[in-house]
């Protein structure tokens, strides 16, 4: 039988210990995963739109369209090419809105979308 199916009381401070590691592991991957595609997408506009100072300080809720002033219809096309570049990906022309770049936050989502 395999520790991890033995009842709580029969299992050895160390077989507790292992469980308890192997669940903050799995439960670390994703916020890892998670600041991996945040701090992609915000070096991505940095560099897009020679910025990379302002963009470090964005979070996700910082608008874009409207109230960057860098950021026209010519620098979206700028930061698409950016995050395809860095990430990998492709972004179709039916993924790109005026919401897709309200804010940081939903170029987030795209990326992390587009990665699975």
């Amino acid at each position: 039988m395999d520790f991890r199916d033995s009842p709580k009381a029969d299992r050895t401070g160390l077989e507790l210990e292992i469980l308890a590691i192997n669940k903050e592991i799995q439960n670390s991957v994703p916020q890892a995963a998670s600041d991996f595609i945040r701090d992609g997408v915000k070096k991505s506009i940095g560099l897009s739109l020679q910025i990379e100072d302002k963009a470090k300080t964005f979070t996700d809720q910082t608008r874009l369209l409207g109230d960057l002033p860098e950021l026209d219809s010519m620098a979206v096309l700028t930061v698409i090419t950016g995050l395809e570049d860095h990430f990998g990906i492709v972004i179709e022309d039916d993924e790109i809105s005026a919401e897709t770049f309200e804010t940081v936050g939903n170029l987030i989502a795209l990326v992390s979308d587009k990665l699975g």
